[in-house]
């Protein structure tokens, strides 16, 4: 182990005290996903794949869809 290598106890409580700083900021922080019902085209752009992999992943239940043709809806 070289010198550079091998951690100062000022080193090792500076660290300890940012993880504890941000421990405190996230303990109120909560993360959702919004519930948002979209076109096909529209779940295909978001999720960077094609509108047949957006069908496929509805028939086999992956994905939570609710109308029919033109007026279908995909939940993100």
């Amino acid at each position: 182990m070289t010198p550079d290598q091998i951690a100062t106890k000022a080193d090792v409580e500076a660290v300890m005290k940012e993880v504890s700083e941000l421990k405190q900021l996230l303990t109120n922080v909560t993360i959702s996903q919004p519930d948002e019902w979209m076109t096909i085209p529209k779940a295909a752009a978001q999720l960077e794949c094609s509108e047949s992999t957006i069908r496929r992943k509805i028939n086999l239940g992956e994905l939570e869809a609710k109308g029919s043709g033109k007026a279908r809806r995909v939940r993100i």
